[in-house]
């Protein structure tokens, strides 16, 4: 048996750490060598339907996983 013997869920690194350094090493990479992907406005037209997609999808998500009782958190087994 483990010497921790705890209920846990066995992350070592805190949840918003996980995508927290990512994109602090990606915005120092992007300030350091700039390359864009689509011209400005072309992003902008493409960008706000992606974020507002990705709210739905949040918002669908959580409904569901409410309406099965089960726990969203993270940091608990």
């Amino acid at each position: 048996m483990a010497s921790d013997d705890r209920d846990n869920p066995g992350v070592r690194v805190p949840t918003p750490l996980i995508y927290l350094l990512p994109l602090i090493l990606g915005l120092l990479l992007d300030r350091r060598s700039y390359l864009p992907l689509l011209p400005r406005g072309m992003g902008h037209i493409v960008g706000w339907p992606l974020i507002g997609g990705g709210l739905a999808l949040l918002g669908w998500f959580l409904q569901t996983m409410r309406d099965a009782d089960a726990p969203v958190r993270c940091d608990r087994p």
